[in-house]
């Protein structure tokens, strides 16, 4: 987590935070509805890879490594985001 004074060079007064906490909440139903889009999208990625895996003649892939893949496009799109 970071402080104010690193994020932005200087810290805020409690009422700037205040109005700073009350927009990330008034904007949080649309950040939810994005990220639940964004699994959604990934979701039907790994299945279609999946379904092309098997189409090929390959075995499925392992509960273990499908996590794995799942976490590496969870940290991709949150590098991507923090980029923008």
């Amino acid at each position: 987590m970071f402080t104010d004074e690193e994020l932005l060079g200087h810290p805020l007064t409690k009422a700037q935070r205040d109005e700073v906490m009350a927009e990330a909440l008034r904007a949080w139903p649309e950040v939810e509805r994005q990220m639940l889009q964004e699994r959604a999208c990934a979701n039907e990625r790994q299945a279609a890879r999946e379904a092309a895996r098997v189409a090929a003649g390959l075995p499925p892939k392992c509960e273990a490594e499908l996590a794995h893949e799942a976490q590496l496009e969870r940290e991709w799109a949150e590098m991507k985001r923090r980029r923008a």
